[in-house]
């Protein structure tokens, strides 16, 4: 009974040391563990930590790829020199002017720059310039062959006291192959001055393109006649930006419908992404309001302009006062084909022919191929007499008059 009692009693002894040492086990294990999902945790931060900086840190620290391509000194150098070009306009000449180089415009010059490249080489511009009257610059790729451009690459540059710095991405479908020459239309309704102090072409980091993506996303299409019924959808770097959303949304789609852990953040994600894209819609359609209030509503009438019509019904108003009711007058108008119809409305009783030769008044709207010149006392179109004798009565603007023949 003794030897019993005694093994009995050793076997529990056993029995308690394996399971203090199961215990310590245990516990050992679930230490090891709790220091490894610390270990992965703070891994994993300070791996987004690490990437967060890199990403939008680095183009702060390492200076962009950068390329002047027009300035006094550059301009010095005669390769460089011989690397632009002016087009469309009487002087072709470029002058020393406040740091820069002076353009006298026409109203509708082109500086072209010869120069090739893509947007995996530079897809920055920025362009220093300072402009006497306002000015729509439009930057134009290819502009000697397909000359495509788009509204992201148009810019209105007002007279001001400093000169105006136009920062325009190049991340777009045109400048994915290497372009042959790019060039850039200065257009205005008088003649202009127009001097440029730099411009500059920039390889963009990758912060700086997350910052393109969104002003590409919150930027409103300019006004034109089919935006009465259809927004432009918006876009980034020069596509619909529904090629970037949806996939984004059809994921958050498939998280709400198939996985109960994700599926209120999911939901919160799709009411995040419908309410940013119903304000930015809502932003754009208030948007043209606002516009046609501050260059139509709000500045004095000599001032006006009306969306794509720009000052034709001061323009009308100017003809119904220097014109005898019930004249015939010959039309010679710039820009919408609508114009000859809108001014019989506008000036009724006028009789309104569209580039006719049949009465005596004749009536030019912003034409600048059409003169006047005072020696031979004609109008010429393009070089061509188009008038018998006489002079212009009354002037709207440099390129719109009145011209009564003998």
């Amino acid at each position: 009974m003794r030897a019993i009692r005694v093994q009995r009693q050793a076997a529990l002894q056993g029995l308690a040391v394996g399971s203090a040492a199961a215990a310590l086990a245990g516990e050992a294990a679930a230490v090891g563990k709790y220091m490894h999902q610390k270990i992965k945790s703070k891994f994993f931060r300070l791996v987004v930590i690490s990437g967060l900086a890199l990403f939008f840190f680095a183009p702060a620290a390492f200076a962009a790829t950068q390329k002047i391509i027009f300035d006094q000194r550059e301009l010095t150098n005669s390769d460089s020199a011989s690397a632009w070009q002016i087009f469309n306009n009487t002087d072709e000449s470029l002058y020393l002017r406040d740091g820069g180089l002076l353009l006298h415009s026409d109203g509708d010059a082109y500086l072209v720059y010869t120069g090739q490249f893509n947007y995996q080489q530079y897809d920055r511009m920025k362009l220093t310039i300072a402009v006497n009257q306002p000015v729509r610059l439009t930057v134009i790729p290819d502009v000697s062959t397909t000359g495509f451009n788009t509204y992201e690459l148009r810019r209105y540059i007002q007279p001001a006291s400093q000169p105006t710095t136009v920062d325009l991405s190049l991340r777009l479908p045109f400048f994915k192959n290497s372009i042959s020459d790019l060039g850039i239309n200065f257009f205005s309704e008088q003649p202009a001055e127009i001097i440029i102090s730099q411009i500059i072409l920039e390889k963009s980091g990758p912060a700086e393109l997350f910052a393109v993506a969104v002003k590409d996303y919150l930027r409103v299409f300019e006004y034109s006649p089919f935006t009465v019924n259809v927004f432009a959808a918006p876009r980034i770097f020069g596509h619909p930006a529904a090629a970037y959303v949806m996939p984004i949304i059809i994921v958050l789609i498939l998280l709400m419908v198939f996985s109960k852990r994700w599926r209120r953040l999911a939901m919160v994600l799709i009411l995040v992404i419908w309410i940013i894209t119903d304000a930015r819609m809502t932003y754009e359609f208030f948007s043209y309001h606002l516009a046609d209030y501050r260059s139509y509503v709000a500045p004095v009438v000599a001032e006006k302009r009306l969306r794509t019509y720009g000052d034709f019904y001061q323009f009308a108003d100017w003809t119904t006062a220097h014109m005898q009711p019930g004249a015939m007058i010959n039309f010679y108008k710039s820009g919408s084909a609508h114009f000859p119809r809108l001014l019989q409305y506008l000036t009724y009783p006028l009789v309104i022919n569209d580039e006719g030769t049949e009465a005596k008044t004749y009536l030019v709207y912003n034409r600048k191929d059409i003169v006047y010149d005072e020696s031979s006392r004609l109008l010429y179109l393009n070089g061509v007499a188009i008038t018998g004798a006489g002079q212009v009565t009354d002037r709207y603007n440099t390129y719109s008059f009145i011209f009564q023949e003998e």
